[in-house]
């Protein structure tokens, strides 16, 4: 080796930090500030060579994360070196080819070894690396060895979200006698108890309550089963309400993003029912109510025996009312440690420096060894003469004891200039918790900078960044900002700069009492709005920059909107207001200074009123998410940033009128705009279509755009992100990009979407290098070609990607193959067989293949030359395959992801070679008789199997032990009983069980235990006689699908507890009586009867599902009326009575079924309909020929 490094010295590093003794308190307090938060280490000769690295940095790039590695032109100094590695935050090293021969590398190695308490390092190596390596694996241990490179490098990105996501849970600057306080907690914790346990720590503001919390949590929370940190309590609770707090509890546990939780008391009902089996860590932080506790951590038995809780306070009786009886209290800093704290904020250093350590010490006994104050003084008086430290002393001298730290914050606030003043109120008083970004492009305008104030403001102490993203103020500091700001006007509101209480703005505005002092309104609760209030507005509030606003509507003002007009000031530049109550931003507003606009939950239906268009230059985010809004003319806002639309199922029109306006689009949320419709250029040059290509922002975005224009327009979006995925990371964003750009659409059914000009464009880009030689191209994609290709062996290790429909496959072809093609990566081909012989012709498939797709594919198993080793997707439905490998070949597919092997003729197959699958895909093979594994272990990646007419395969008792199973599918198996797939325990993450075309008669009690599930489907179960009143149990599950059932003839009584259900098929049933409690199906969205002959009469409070869109009662012969409550479905969209042949009459108040667009009467009794069906102007309305007039 030439390194000069040895890789003995390493291991005597490792050695060392695993055996030393735990550093001293004191020695503890030397942390530094972390500058980056990954450090990459990787061979530069390897840089050159591989893909890999650039990818990685791409992705962290458009993560956001903070990441150094060694340019060319940095030095090799071994200090500069020490210094950059304490000042990050996680390691990546990458073990590759070159990396054991570079001594720059196994230096930075041996540094990351030596450095104080090293941050956790995530680690990689491939197995060609491992000879190099193998003496200091001891400490190297693999990460996600075996994945392919794209997949790797998303969960390394993911990885270090989630590091980062769990440090913001414990402070890593300055922390000052952490230590000593964490083991006193940590020791009442261990004292033992047979329920779950409760300890307050209380202590006044500024103390460390929080910090001690988060330090806790951060130590203990991997002994739990689940965790959960609830942060500001008190003030979440005030805007949001208790119940966000138990969605927030409850989504942490269960790990479900989309839980519901209507009220306090459904949340405290959720909270009992489902903790109760889990050990958990909580911690409530910064309660001040005992109706908080009560609705959070209501008794010991929510939780299971060895849970905790942790609750921080400022009020003791709040933990005294909750029966807590066991309350630490956090004691203020000791002498030394604060002069520790206070020197490193005043001097940067550990003490303080000469001189001054007298003065230090009086400050000291000011701040009353609270850590906030502590901080904010030292930091104030930092570079400050000494007889300026002298005159602030003296102030102090003068103030009373108990007012000496809002003293201290008042003093800094006053030592700052006015640009910084105006910034750290507007923080304190309205933008506490926005990213740096947004505040920034909110704040500046001339004479204010705002980065830079707020970088003087965290340097002061008086904000922090978390996540190097967030700005956080102490609750004390953001009192004493508002106190600041209110102290010139004390007792008069419509003189305050700022205005946050609701009551004050609800007062200011109905009076008319606004002027030109106000400059900021900002309220994140409900602010009640009549007509008076709007015709008002805000128009007298001429210098009004910052508006933010939830409002709620009375009935008065409802009637009027539409004649009401409100008048927005000049300078706005943020404007935020969900349930906005107008169509249209007023005519008389110019917007010129408009940068943030967000209006979501309203009922804006465009930008401007009656056509207008103008255009908001500085605007850079859009935020319309759940309006009504029907189109939208991107060509108003040219230099946009940030793009959010989502469910704004109205929208049909998204124009874009011309190329240039999207190339400062970095993010654009489209998801749930099933209508839209984009413009698309129908003319244009080339050239001109090329500039949208070109303002992709980042190269992979590009590259992503030319496969799907060459290889991959027309497939489903989910197949698009599957393929390419195997070659690059986040494909998903990418994807949503391009279609912003107007590159692509994706339609109703998800299919990728591309105009002509744009797929020529895209073509012309690849082929105009190489335009008479196709074998030269990254890209291949004509028939013609690649078949002249393949036959001639042409092939050459230029061409990276083939994907093309109805190959004609020859000898000669077969023969030569692919082999020439080394940097093949990317293989998709349904192919045509001219040739019988060709079964038995060797093919040879290029190594570096990362996705083989081969429908058709004409040979029993993969040729023995192939390595396979890159291979991370493979799918060859409707082929030959008999088996993986010829003979008694065995070779791990130790990437594989993705094996779908549906509709062949496959006998046998060894899940042992590919112990990373996450999808198993094996359909229709009748053939198949055994899936072999050793042990379970190899399949502990898996998340959908698909074993769908493997009717050879007699025993599923495996799949009770695949932990991280999501989807499951067993149809068409002819079974009689229910296969023995459940679990014992409610610990597993099922959440779809197909299970169609099975003979069981019954279903076991033990679904319960599947208490994740959201879809299960039993489709086609003819014999299927009844449920069992457990499935009742099932809390998440949305859809239920019992079509075709037809021996089923009644449903569980309590049905009405699948509480989130939202489509319920039960067509094809012999149901005679629906349960009265599938009223209270407060979700449900779709309700299908159809063909329930049996079915005699419909619930008389149907009506009570107040969600339902989708009643379909086709052919319930039996039926013979609907009841009077079904008028009161205000979200009701289709009703069929297709054939309900003794129905004779609707309910007298149909037409308040304001939502209505479908009524289908046709073979019904039905000759005359309500006259309040008048209403109902959109109505469609489906009926016999002879009787339509009677409909008109």
């Amino acid at each position: 080796m030439a390194s000069s490094t040895s890789t003995s010295s390493i291991r005597k590093s490792f050695k060392y930090r695993s055996s030393s003794s735990s550093t001293s308190p004191f020695e503890k307090k030397k942390k530094k500030r972390f500058k980056y938060h990954v450090y990459v280490s990787f061979s530069e000769e390897d840089m050159r060579n591989t893909t890999f690295i650039h990818q990685l940095f791409e992705a962290l790039m458009v993560e956001g994360i903070c990441t150094y590695y060694k340019a060319d032109d940095d030095d090799d100094d071994d200090e500069k070196l020490k210094q950059l590695i304490e000042e990050s935050k996680f390691f990546i090293i990458v073990f590759s080819k070159n990396y054991a021969s570079s001594s720059y590398c196994l230096n930075e190695l041996v540094k990351i070894a030596e450095c104080q308490d090293p941050p956790p390092i995530l680690r990689l190596f491939t197995p060609s690396t491992m000879a190099i390596i193998h003496g200091i694996s001891c400490f190297v241990e693999s990460f996600f060895v075996y994945r392919g490179e794209a997949k790797t490098i998303e969960n390394i990105v993911e990885n270090i979200l989630l590091g980062l996501s769990f440090t913001n849970l414990w402070v890593d600057v300055n922390l000052v006698g952490m230590e000593a306080r964490v083991k006193d907690v940590v020791s009442l914790l261990e004292t033992g108890f047979n329920n779950a346990f409760t300890i307050g720590i209380k202590g006044i503001g500024g103390i460390g309550k929080t910090t001690l919390a988060k330090t806790i949590y951060g130590k203990i929370y991997n002994q739990f089963e689940e965790s959960s940190f609830v942060e500001d309590v008190r003030e979440v609770s005030r805007t949001s309400g208790l119940a966000s707090l138990q969605k927030k509890i409850l989504s942490d546990v269960l790990h479900d993003e989309d839980i519901t939780v209507s009220s306090v008391l459904d949340g405290k009902s959720m909270m009992k029912e489902k903790l109760h089996c889990k050990k958990v860590l909580l911690v409530l932080d910064d309660v001040d109510h005992i109706d908080q506790l009560q609705a959070l951590a209501g008794a010991p038995d929510w939780f299971k025996p060895g849970s905790i809780i942790i609750v921080t306070t400022r009020d003791e009786q709040v933990l005294v009312a909750h029966g807590v009886k066991c309350i630490h209290t956090v004691e203020c800093l000791f002498n030394e440690e604060a002069i520790y704290l206070f020197s490193r904020h005043a001097f940067g250093r550990d003490i303080p420096i000469q001189g001054y350590r007298e003065l230090s010490l009086q400050f000291v006994s000011y701040t009353a060894g609270i850590p906030l104050t502590i901080k904010v003084m030292g930091s104030f008086l930092c570079g400050k003469k000494e007889h300026q430290w002298i005159d602030t002393l003296e102030r102090l001298k003068t103030i009373p004891l108990a007012k000496i730290p809002e003293e201290i914050l008042e003093l800094s606030y006053n030592d700052l200039e006015v640009d910084c003043k105006e910034v750290f109120l507007d923080v304190a008083c309205l933008l506490k918790g926005l990213p740096v970004d947004s505040i920034s492009r909110i704040l500046e305008r001339p004479g204010i900078q705002a980065r830079d104030a707020l970088r003087i403001l965290e340097k002061k102490s008086l904000i922090t960044i978390k996540d190097h993203r967030y700005v956080v103020m102490h609750p004390l500091i953001e009192a004493v900002g508002k106190a600041i700001d209110r102290c010139v006007h004390l007792d008069d509101s419509n003189k305050h700069s700022r205005l946050w209480a609701r009551d004050e703005i609800e007062y200011v505005l109905a009076q008319n009492l606004g002027n030109e002092a106000t400059i900021a309104i900002a309220v994140d609760i409900p602010v009640k709005l009549c007509s008076e209030v709007v015709t008002k507005g805000f128009g007298s509030m001429k210098n009004l920059r910052l508006l933010q606003v939830v409002s709620e509507i009375d009935d008065d003002y409802d009637e009027k909107i539409g004649q009401i007009r409100l008048n927005f000031p000049y300078v706005l530049r943020f404007l935020s207001w969900k349930g906005y109550p107008h169509w249209s931003l007023p005519k008389t507003f110019l917007g010129n200074s408009l940068v943030v606009l967000e209006m979501p939950y309203s009922r804006i239906v465009q930008l401007w009123e009656g056509g207008e268009r103008t255009i908001l230059y500085k605007l850079k985010f859009l935020n319309l998410r759940h309006s009504r809004l029907k189109t939208l003319d991107l060509g108003l806002t040219p230099n946009l940033e940030r793009l959010d639309l989502e469910d704004c199922n109205h929208l049909v029109d998204l124009h874009i009128p011309h190329v240039g306006y999207l190339e400062r689009l970095m993010y654009a949320n489209l998801s749930g705009c099933s209508r839209v419709k984009k413009s698309f250029p129908e003319k244009g040059t080339l050239e001109e279509l090329e500039c949208r290509y070109i303002s992709l922002p980042v190269d992979i975005y590009k590259e992503i755009f030319l496969h799907v224009a060459c290889l991959l327009k027309g497939f489903q979006k989910e197949d698009v992100i599957r393929i390419l995925g195997t070659c690059y990371s986040h494909v998903k964003r990418a994807l949503s990009v391009i279609e912003i750009a107007d590159l692509i659409s994706i339609d109703d059914h998800q299919y990728v979407v591309m105009h002509p000009h744009i797929e020529a464009m895209g073509k012309n880009i690849v082929c105009r290098d190489h335009p008479d030689k196709p074998n030269q191209r990254f890209l291949l994609w004509i028939r013609g070609e690649i078949e002249y290709v393949l036959a001639n062996d042409l092939g050459t290790e230029a061409t990276k990607a083939i994907a093309v429909g109805g190959v004609k496959l020859t000898s000669e072809i077969v023969t030569k193959g692919f082999e020439s093609m080394k940097g093949l990566e990317l293989l998709h081909i349904v192919s045509e067989i001219d040739d019988e012989k060709i079964g038995q012709i060797s093919l040879n498939f290029p190594n570096g293949l990362r996705f083989l797709s081969w429908e058709g594919y004409p040979h029993g198993y993969l040729p023995k030359t192939f390595n396979a080793d890159n291979l991370v997707a493979l799918e060859m439905p409707y082929s030959r395959i008999i088996q993986l490998w010829e003979g008694e070949e065995t070779k791990t597919l130790s990437r594989l992801n993705f094996l779908n092997l549906r509709h062949t003729q496959l006998r046998t197959l060894d899940l042992d070679m590919s112990p990373y699958l996450v999808r198993l895909e094996l359909e229709g093979c009748k053939h198949l008789v055994e899936l072999l594994h050793t042990v379970i272990s190899c399949l502990r990646f898996l998340v959908y199997l698909n074993l769908s007419g493997c009717l050879g395969i007699k025993s599923f008792v495996f799949i009770k032990e695949l932990r991280s199973l999501q989807i499951l599918s067993l149809s068409d198996l002819y079974l009689k009983e229910f296969p023995d797939i459940i679990p014992g325990h409610c610990d597993n993450g099922l959440l779809e069980l197909r299970f169609r075309h099975n003979d069981i008669e019954e279903v076991p009690s033990s679904i319960e235990n599947l208490r994740m599930l959201v879809r299960l489907d039993f489709h086609s179960c003819r014999k299927l006689r009844s449920l069992p009143d457990s499935i009742c149990g099932l809390q998440h599950l949305r859809n239920l699908k019992l079509y075709g059932c037809s021996t089923l003839e009644e449903l569980p009584q309590d049905v009405g507890c699948l509480g989130c259900l939202e489509k319920l098929n039960l067509s094809y049933t012999s149901i005679k009586h629906l349960p009265d409690s599938i009223c209270k199906l407060g979700n449900l969205k779709t309700l299908k009867l159809s063909f329930c002959r049996s079915l005699e009469k419909l619930p008389r409070d149907l009506g009570e599902l107040r969600c339902l869109e989708k009643l379909v009662l086709m052919e319930c012969t039996q039926v013979k009326d609907v009841p009077d409550s079904i008028c009161r479905l205000k979200h009701l969209k289709y009703l069929n009575l297709l054939d309900c042949c003794k129905l004779e009459k609707l309910p007298k108040e149909v037409g308040n079924l304001v939502s209505l667009e479908v009524l289908n009467v046709k073979g019904t009794r039905i000759r005359q309909l309500p006259p309040s069906i008048s209403k109902l102007i959109h109505l469609e309305i489906h009926a016999p020929k002879k009787d339509r007039s009677c409909f008109n």
